[in-house]
């Protein structure tokens, strides 16, 4: 072929790569509409050094990705969490023996298969990732979503309870949350309006109470309200077994920090009782709602690679566990005294 000719050809090929590149990019805009870091002019700046080192130091090396998050990126710059945290298909993974992930990059849902039917946790954004993804992710799994017997909403937010009247309405699963979380998402029902771009919430259906178990074959649950992220965030400590060995798995239900500073104080002493709890019943996992906030993405890969004598990426040894709940206590600290409030005050 002549030189001109492939030199062409070259060109055309390096232009197309460029452009299909440039495809996923944003499109431009001028500078002055980039977004900012947000500011806190009410913050104590040496307070809140303070309460910074104090959380670097807890989170050692092993979780600094933990103490970045949650005390700079999102509460300093959200886009560049926003910017890890969009929906995207992950495809599902078994975590352990009986307990499965089964959502999507930006909010998790876990299906705990028991021998008395299984137990899924939280329901994604609407019905339809219940339907296109959720339910999908069961079966390549080969779990039958017949078998949900309950669906626990953690919190009262559109991402997680979004698909759960569907999976009531399609598979007769029972859906439980808190009683508190229950108001507000009859609040919401009554006024028309949600907590973001979502679909009404379900109706009320079965109410769990702080420290209730549920008992589904061989498998006992214990429930804990651990308010803050909402009003009544459900929390759950229950056994797994990874390769037929026994663990505990330690979920707190809603670990973003509260629009309302003032939920910060329920939600640091819930933070702090969880750990406590976790800690008591001997709790080595730990999982969350949303890929972001556990390594879930990350760790779901290291599982596919999996060797023999590897050990399972979500165990965690009682100090780090200890310690990550500490990370993020202190981190919400820091969001009070940027707030312009004490983060050693009770709170109202």
């Amino acid at each position: 072929m002549d030189r001109k000719l492939i030199s062409l050809a070259l060109v055309m090929v390096l232009a197309s790569a460029a452009a299909a590149q440039d495809a996923d990019l944003p499109a431009a805009r001028p500078v002055k509409d980039y977004p900012r870091p947000a500011e806190f002019p009410k913050e104590d700046h040496a307070r809140a050094a303070l309460y910074l080192a104090r959380a670097k130091a807890i989170a050692g090396q092993d979780l600094y990705g933990d103490f970045v998050h949650r005390c700079i990126t999102d509460p300093r710059y959200r886009q560049r969490a926003n910017a890890l945290q969009f929906n995207g298909l992950l495809g599902p993974a078994k975590v352990f023996d009986q307990l499965y992930f089964v959502g999507q990059n930006a909010v998790s849902a876990w299906a705990l298969d028991t021998s008395g039917g299984i137990v899924l946790f939280d329901a994604l954004n609407s019905e339809e990732e219940a339907r296109e993804i959720l339910v999908p992710a069961l079966r390549a799994q080969g779990l039958d979503p017949a078998r949900i017997k309950y669906v626990v909403i953690t919190h009262a937010h559109g991402d997680h309870y979004g698909g759960a009247a569907w999976l009531r309405d399609t598979y007769g699963a029972r859906l439980l949350s808190s009683d508190l979380d229950w108001k507000a998402m009859e609040a919401m029902r009554a006024s028309g309006k949600t907590v973001g771009p979502f679909a009404l919430p379900p109706v009320r259906d079965v109410t769990i109470a702080d420290g209730e178990k549920l008992t589904l074959g061989q498998t006992t649950l214990q429930f804990f309200v651990t308010p803050g992220h909402t009003v009544g965030t459900v929390s759950t400590i229950f056994p797994v077994t990874d390769r037929g060995a026994r663990h505990t798995v330690a979920y707190f239900g809603g670990l973003g920090a509260p629009r309302d500073p003032m939920m910060r104080y329920p939600h640091i002493a819930s933070m702090q009782r969880f750990a406590g709890l976790a800690a008591k019943a001997g709790a080595d996992a730990l999982i969350a709602n949303h890929p972001l906030q556990d390594g879930a993405f990350e760790k779901i890969e290291l599982l596919r690679y999996r060797g023999a004598k590897d050990a399972n990426p979500f165990l965690v040894s009682a100090d780090k566990l200890r310690r990550y709940f500490a990370v993020q206590a202190a981190c919400s600290k820091l969001g009070l005294v940027r707030a312009g409030l004490d983060p050693e005050a009770r709170g109202q």
